[in-house]
């Protein structure tokens, strides 16, 4: 039979486990959110650039 304290034990890992996977996913987010704002300033700045050179 498996104690109390091991299920509470196996509970929170798997919880742990949870927090740890939607962190991660909240950080690809944000880093693909950054690529495409990093994406957009470089477009811009090659747009101000050809301006300029006119």
């Amino acid at each position: 039979m498996i104690a109390d304290s091991e299920m509470r034990t196996a509970q929170a890992l798997f919880d742990l486990q949870t927090i740890v996977a939607d962190q991660q996913k909240l950080i690809d987010y944000l880093v693909r959110c950054c690529q495409s704002y990093h994406g957009a300033l470089l477009a811009h700045d090659e747009r101000l650039t050809a301006v300029e050179a006119r």
